[in-house]
């Protein structure tokens, strides 16, 4: 099947962009190939559940998908954009301010650039790294919270502890639905093996205190019963103490990268659920972005890596209180 167009994609890198007119299929087999996928879109569901076990979902390209098509995505990208993310960054002077005050506690967290141990943090260890491991592990040791709840962990986890052991306190729950190995040889943490979906507000108000962190790392989607819609909906709103919030992998004030959309179609909502949930609510205030800092403030942010690390990332820190009200 299709052994013209395997054949060419053999010299071609999976999620690398390739230019109009570089020849990447046989057109023959596309045609073909696309009559046959139009039959399978509305197919028996019995149908798609085996081909979803099997790692690829056929959905239908219209106005109506969630789906973006590239060239929607192209057209965005090659004009300003009408859509603004930038209201909830007004505070210029306090976010410059407050990146200035992390960087007290920067000098301290010199991790090696490579390890062999998975229990080691390395910069080049998973995709946790850059300004976002440096800012993780500077607003540990400048809050110093008695407790950080982790939804979502792994080599984040790493850092919490460096920070934790100099501050010499501080308790440490880890919740992870899929648990990395290294994560149960660790000592100081509180593991459990389960999904964001099951957490009770009820555990996070018992765990939480008035200065801790909850750490937010999902798998970004917000679609029917995600991980997301039920931490925005159910869980944030609903805290009942003054707490700071990490969020990952979100880029605002932009959008998504487009390589990140057009060539490893990634399609991440979360950052616009996060986005329209701190609009207008007085009870947050944003604190720290490694984007919004590589835009604006870059030659800080460099300081603030000691060049041990390249800067930037896409971590995002605001403060809630428990007074959560808009106007």
């Amino acid at each position: 099947m299709l052994p013209k167009t395997l054949q060419i994609l053999k010299s071609i890198p999976r999620g690398q962009y390739v230019a109009d007119d570089v020849v990447c299929y046989d057109d023959a087999e596309m045609q073909e190939l696309a009559a046959t996928l139009k039959k399978l879109v509305f197919a028996p569901s019995k149908l798609r559940r085996f081909l979803q076990e099997a790692g690829v979902t056929i959905t239908r390209s219209d106005v109506y998908s969630e789906i973006p098509k590239i060239s929607e995505i192209e057209d965005a990208f090659s004009k300003k954009s009408n859509i603004c993310l930038d209201y909830i960054f007004q505070d210029a002077d306090f976010l410059k301010n407050f990146l200035i005050e992390l960087s007290i506690f920067s000098n301290e967290f010199d991790p090696p650039k490579h390890s062999s141990d998975p229990a080691e943090y390395s910069w080049t260890h998973g995709p946790f790294s850059y300004s976002d491991a440096m800012s993780y592990y500077c607003m540990i040791r400048k809050l110093k919270p008695k407790n950080i709840i982790e939804i979502g962990c792994g080599t984040s986890t790493l850092v919490a502890q460096a920070a934790l052991k100099k501050n010499g306190s501080g308790r440490h729950i880890a919740i992870e639905p899929f648990p990395k190995d290294f994560l149960y040889g660790i000592e100081n943490i509180e593991l459990i093996k389960s999904k964001a979906q099951d957490i009770q507000l009820d555990f996070l108000n018992k765990n939480l205190s008035d200065g801790d962190i909850l750490f937010i790392d999902t798998t970004h989607t917000v679609r029917h019963n995600s991980d997301c819609l039920y931490i925005y909906l159910t869980l944030l709103p609903f805290i009942q103490h003054d707490i700071i919030v990490h969020v990952h992998d979100i880029y605002l004030p932009d959008t998504l990268p487009l390589q990140m959309m057009r060539d490893h179609q990634v399609y991440w909502g979360e950052q616009y659920l996060l986005y329209a949930y701190l609009i207008r609510n007085k009870s947050t205030k944003v604190l720290f972005g490694s984007n919004y800092h590589k835009l604006k403030n870059q030659k800080l942010l460099q300081n603030f890596m000691h060049g041990r690390h390249p800067e930037g990332g896409a971590s995002f820190w605001f403060s809630q209180s428990k007074a959560n009200s808009r106007g």
